[in-house]
C-alpha cells in the first residue's frame, strides 16, 4: 500500500496464523554479486530487515494477505513485488538494476529560499498536528529540487531513504521517496514512496502505545478498519450523501443519511470485501480526535464540528478492494477534504496496526 498525500500504521494483529517465511537474496543484476545491507520489507508495516554479507534476508510475517515487498539499495532501482502471503513459506531473487543518471535541472537555491522550500516540505509531508510537528528528518541534507514546469513549482528527491523520527509515536521510519511535488504559490503538494517502520525504544515504552492508540481513534485507519469489520456506527462514524435542494427560487445543501452497509459489499464467489459509492460521501466522526483542539489552536480547521470531526471523501475510481488487513489496497482511489486532509505522514500508523482491545 502505497503512501501519497495523500493518499496512505506498533502492536500487531491479533492472529491465529502461524508466521510466514519470505526469504531470499538480493543481487546486482549486472554483475550478479550480492547486494549487502539492502533494505527489504513489506510496504507501511513493522516488518522489514536487511541483506547480510551474502545478500541474504529472512522476513517472518504474522499476518495473511496482499502485501507489497519493497527492496531497495542507494544508486539502485527500488522493486516492489506484490505477493500474496497465505499458508506457504515463500523464497525470491531480487536482481537490482543500477539506476540511470536522469537528467534534472537540479535547483541552485540561496539559503532563503531553500529555507523555505524545506518549511513547505516538512509541513506537507509530515504535517502540523502535534505528532507531524513532532517528527523530524534526520538526514534533510539528503532533500534536492528540481525545477517543474513552472517558476514557483518544484520536485524534491533523495537518493537515499529518509530517516523519520516520530517522537509522539515513537517510530523511526526509512521513506524511500518516489514522487514530491510542491508549488510554492498555491502551497499544492503531494508525495509518493515506501515506508518501512522501526522501534525507537525495546521493549516499546508504555508512553508511545499509549500515543498510538488515542491517534488511531477517528482516524482514516479506524473507519476503514470499522467498515470492514461491519461495526463502523457502532464505532461513532456516521454517513451522509449532499443533495441540493430547491425551494421558491433558493438552493440549500442538505445531508441526508445513509447506511454504511450500503457502501462496503462482498463479493459472492471470492468473498472479497470491497467499497463503492458514487461521487463524493460526507463522514463524521462524533468524538473528538486527541489532536484535534490542539490543532484548532494552529489553524482554521477545515471539517471542525462542536463536538466530531467531518469529511469529504470522495472516490476516484470505483471499486476500492479491501485487504485482509482491513485497509484499502488502492487508497489513491479515495480523495479527502475536511479534517483528514490533515492527515500526513506524521500521523501514519504501520498498516499492521490494530490497537488492543
Amino acid at each position: 500500500m502505497r503512501i501519497l498525500f495523500l493518499f496512505i500504521g506498533c502492536l500487531f494483529l491479533q492472529t491465529t496464523h502461524a508466521q510466514i517465511s519470505i526469504s531470499g537474496k538480493v543481487i546486482s543484476n549486472e554483475s550478479g554479486e550480492p547486494l549487502i545491507g539492502a533494505s527489504v520489507y513489506l510496504n507501511n508495516t513493522t516488518i522489514g530487515t536487511t541483506t547480510n554479507s551474502q545478500g541474504d534476508f529472512v522476513l517472518r510475517v504474522p499476518e495473511h494477505g496482499l502485501f507489497e515487498i519493497i527492496v531497495s539499495f542507494v544508486s539502485y532501482e527500488v522493486i516492489v513485488h506484490g505477493v500474496m502471503v497465505a499458508d506457504k513459506d515463500l523464497r525470491f531473487v531480487f536482481r537490482l538494476n543500477a539506476k540511470p543518471q536522469e537528467m534534472l535541472s537540479i535547483l541552485i537555491m540561496n539559503d532563503e529560499r531553500r529555507k523555505r522550500m524545506m518549511d513547505l516540505f516538512r509541513s506537507q509531508f509530515l504535517g502540523i498536528t502535534t505528532a507531524g510537528l513532532k517528527s523530524s528528518i534526520r538526514n534533510e541534507g539528503e532533500v534536492y529540487f528540481s525545477a517543474g514546469e513552472g517558476k514557483k513549482d518544484a520536485y524534491a528527491h533523495s537518493d537515499k531513504p529518509l530517516e523519520v523520527i516520530n517522537r509522539e509515536f515513537g517510530y523511526r521510519i526509512f521513506f524511500d521517496l518516489q514522487d514530491f511535488y510542491i508549488d510554492e504559490e498555491t502551497g499544492r503538494t503531494y508525495f509518493a514512496g515506501f515506508a518501512r517502520y522501526t522501534e525507537l525504544d525495546s521493549p516499546v515504552a508504555k508512553r508511545y502505545i499509549k500515543k498510538r492508540r488515542e491517534y488511531y481513534f477517528g482516524s482514516t485507519m479506524h473507519l476503514f478498519h470499522s467498515l470492514y469489520d461491519g461495526v463502523a456506527e457502532e464505532q461513532q462514524f456516521r454517513f451522509f450523501k449532499k443533495m441540493q435542494i430547491s425551494n421558491n427560487g433558493s438552493v440549500r445543501l442538505v445531508k441526508n443519511p445513509i447506511s454504511a452497509f450500503s457502501l462496503v459489499f462482498k463479493d459472492s464467489a471470492t468473498g472479497q470485501k470491497y467499497l463503492s459509492w458514487d461521487e463524493k460521501i460526507t463522514v463524521q466522526y462524533l468524538k473528538n480526535p486527541v489532536y484535534k483542539n490542539t490543532l484548532a489552536q494552529r489553524t482554521m480547521i477545515s471539517g471542525y464540528m462542536p463536538t466530531g470531526i467531518e469529511s469529504d471523501l470522495t472516490m476516484l475510481m470505483k471499486p476500492v478492494v479491501f485487504s485482509e488487513l482491513g485497509l484499502p489496497e488502492t487508497p489513491l482511489r479515495i480523495a479527502y477534504s475536511g479534517f483528514w486532509s490533515y492527515e500526513k505522514f506524521g500521523n501514519m500508523l504501520p498498516i499492521n496496526y490494530r490497537p488492543e482491545r
